[in-house]
């Protein structure tokens, strides 16, 4: 900004300069000299409206670049984040995470769980917690990206070959890594799932990759993208209410069962009071014949000694 200062300043000395030149050169009167200094007045009102236009664009510049400056900072530090492999690592972990907790539900009903322990003593990231059959389903999001970063990065074809080979073993080995940690029978569901944290890594790997693909489903290894993945969580959770509705038709099967117990019990008691009211009112109707013929007989023998008298 000051740099702009200093060049605005000397083409006004240059803008004078001339100016004054001029003068000279159309002599010393003072009507040339009047309109040299309208003119100059006039040159001076220019170069001030350009030069506060010029700050403005100047001001303006500085805060773009500001903005540039800050994305490129956020861009530096995803770099430094996708670059190591343990942050990288938290990274996927964090993206899955935030998957899972967007799509299941945190109801009554738990359906998943991070940093699960298997009885194989093997601490999956996150477990999902759908019933049996299928049972749990372990989800892995540290796939690794070196070879793959450098099959991005390569300089020539031999480079790229390279970085090529080593990314198909490093998926190969990731897969079986997962089938024999997080498989477990009579424990959790005989697939796992292995997380992949970016949807171009995704497609590299089943296009230029479907052996490796192939090779995860015969180790019963299902490869998700943050896409694909979702569309297993919505497929979840559509299982796991639909369990839950099941048994609640259960629950409801066996409390109308329950209360229809209660209501034959009610019956057979109304049934029982109303025999024994009819024995009450049978035994009342009994004395009252009794109480009647009683006192027909001591009237008759009122009437008999009345007679004899």
């Amino acid at each position: 900004m000051d740099s702009w200062v200093v060049i605005v300043a000397a083409v006004v000395a240059l803008a004078a300069l001339i100016i004054a030149l001029i003068a000279l050169r159309r002599g010393s009167g003072p009507e040339p000299f009047d309109g040299l200094a309208r003119e100059f007045a006039a040159l001076k009102g220019e170069i001030s409206a350009a030069f506060g236009h010029t700050n403005q664009r100047l001001q303006t510049i500085t805060d773009k670049v500001a903005v540039i400056d800050s994305a490129r900072a956020n861009i530096e530090e995803l770099a430094k984040v996708l670059g190591d492999k343990k942050s990288r690592g938290a990274f996927g972990e964090t993206l899955m995470e935030d998957l899972v907790k967007d799509v299941l539900p945190a109801g009554s009903r738990k359906m998943y769980e991070m940093q699960a322990t298997l009885t194989n003593g093997m601490r999956v990231d996150c477990l999902i917690l759908l019933p049996k059959p299928p049972g749990p389903i372990g989800v892995d999001a540290k796939f690794p990206l070196e070879s793959f970063r450098e099959i991005q990065a390569g300089a020539d074809e031999a480079l790229r070959a390279k970085a090529r080979r080593q990314f198909s073993a490093d998926v190969s080995k990731h897969v079986k890594d997962i089938a024999g940690k997080y498989i477990v029978a009579g424990e959790t569901a005989d697939w796992a799932l292995m997380f992949v944290p970016s949807e171009a890594v995704y497609a590299e790997i089943h296009a230029n990759f479907p052996e490796r693909v192939t090779e995860a489903h015969k180790q019963h290894v299902g490869i998700v993208s943050p896409t694909t993945l979702m569309a297993v969580l919505m497929t979840v959770r559509a299982i796991v209410l639909d369990a839950e509705m099941v048994e609640r038709a259960k629950e409801i099967r066996a409390e109308v069962q329950r209360l229809k117990e209660d209501a034959d019990r009610l019956d057979k008691r109304a049934e029982d009071m109303e025999s024994a009211f009819n024995r009450v009112v049978e035994t009342l109707r009994q004395v009252r014949i009794s109480a009647s013929r009683i006192a027909n007989r001591i009237g008759r023998i009122a009437e008999a000694d009345v007679a004899e008298k």
